[in-house]
């Protein structure tokens, strides 16, 4: 899994590619490069304020194209999303059972530890 062309990229709302991403963006492209399809919130621009709408969105859509497992079975390219805010909101990918890739609120993409996270840890996904 090649990583490194992520690392470093600028946070932006809605971002998908160059210009920088969001958690969402960074997860669907990094899956691509693994030959993994997850569709891109079927098309729509979200507001900023999605998640006050529909707190549930983000599980809510990848239950579409995922199924849900059980943190004791979760592999590499898994999505992991946590709360944050009270709220299932952020997302990344596994890379191994103690790091993930994800890019937050107007950060940096990085790799973080698994275990600094996992306190916030909602549900983990597996494409189908």
């Amino acid at each position: 899994m090649d990583l490194e062309k992520y690392l470093g990229k600028e946070y932006k709302f809605n971002g998908r590619g160059e210009e920088g991403y969001d958690c969402l963006g960074l997860v669907v492209d990094v899956l691509a490069d693994n030959n993994i399809n997850l569709p891109d919130n079927d098309g729509e621009i979200l507001p900023p304020d999605w998640m006050k709408e529909n707190p549930n969105r983000l599980p809510e859509g990848l239950s579409l194209y995922c199924d849900q497992i059980n943190k004791k079975n979760k592999q590499p390219l898994d999505v992991v999303v946590f709360e944050v805010g009270g709220m299932p909101r952020h997302a990344g990918i596994l890379i191994d059972n103690y790091r993930f890739i994800h890019i937050f609120d107007n950060s940096k993409a990085r790799i973080s530890k698994f275990s600094k996270w996992r306190k916030k840890l909602h549900s983990i996904w597996r494409v189908r």
